[in-house]
């Protein structure tokens, strides 16, 4: 919105090719055939080597060249996705409705970070819901990464989707899903696994 003015306003835009909405619409919109109105150009890690230290020639080339954050990082590919994700790109895509179907039962799930530094993870928190004929439908990812704010933002979630329960995992944290929701709301019904299995059993 910002380029509106002049006969012909333009922008350049540079950019490591992670793959956010944003990037791969400029990226459709080169390689349509009608009014050509975006031009893409990449350059390679190989190609600026004059300038890069030898060190990390050795060790950073040596290390990523053939794998896939090579291919990002380095050759300056488009990655759709990560071959360690559970879950595919095109399968979220393909897999989305319009409208959500009467629920039966929805749950807050969440898999806290067990400390508060600003390395440390993510905590993770989705709301599923399943429909009366067994299906079962993700309504949004409330995944936090600010320290200890994690609490407010399960607490957002249960209230918006009028969730029945909320379940945390305590393998590391112990109590700390608890504790954590307790001052901010007194009464609510909550569940706790351990998650004895494999990421890919569980989901």
């Amino acid at each position: 919105m910002g380029l509106r003015l002049g006969q012909n306003p333009l922008c350049m835009i540079t950019s490591t090719l992670r793959p956010p909405k944003f990037l791969m619409e400029l990226e459709n919109r080169t390689n349509k055939q009608e009014r050509k109105c975006t031009v893409t150009t990449r350059g390679i890690t190989r190609d600026n080597f004059r300038n890069l230290s030898p060190v990390f020639i050795s060790t950073i080339i040596s290390k990523y060249e053939g794998t896939c954050l090579g291919r990002q990082e380095l050759e300056g590919f488009f990655l759709n996705d990560n071959p360690d994700d559970l879950w595919k790109r095109a399968d979220i895509d393909n897999n989305r409705v319009r409208q959500i179907p009467q629920l039966s039962y929805v749950v807050v799930g969440v898999d806290p970070a067990v400390t508060s530094k600003v390395g440390s993870d993510d905590t993770g928190i989705i709301v599923a819901g399943k429909s009366a004929d067994g299906q079962v439908y993700v309504l949004g990812d409330y995944t936090v990464h600010v320290p200890n704010r994690w609490a407010e933002a399960v607490i957002t979630a249960y209230n918006r989707h009028e969730a029945n329960l909320i379940v945390g995992e305590v393998n590391n944290g112990g109590d700390l899903v608890k504790m954590n929701l307790k001052p901010l709301i007194l009464i609510f019904p909550s569940g706790f696994v351990h998650a004895s299995i494999g990421e890919e059993t569980r989901a």
